[in-house]
């Protein structure tokens, strides 16, 4: 089965020209443009999203869509996360 993705927007990749905080802020424009100011619509339902509370002047669910918890042990809670650049490159 062959599947066309070209519909898809290019990646937003990191390059080292920048600092990973200045990455961060410019994924995190592209997510309020995307799902904030657009107001996105899916199978003809509003999609709407946790923007309380919010985590560096942020909603937590930026944070929880473009980090990943850094704790190997699934049992433990950690609060810790990293950017996860996997997930801030397919944001769009």
């Amino acid at each position: 089965m062959d599947f066309n993705f070209s519909w898809l927007p290019e990646l937003f990749k990191y390059d080292n020209r920048k600092s990973i905080e200045e990455y961060y802020n410019e994924v995190y424009e592209i997510f309020k443009r995307d799902f904030i100011t657009s107001k996105p619509v899916l199978f003809g339902k509003n999609i709407g999203l946790q923007k309380e509370p919010m985590v560096n002047g942020k909603p937590q669910t930026f944070h929880h869509m473009t980090t990943e918890d850094i704790c190997n042990n699934k049992n433990k809670q950690s609060k810790l996360r990293n950017i996860a650049f996997d997930r801030c490159e397919r944001i769009a």
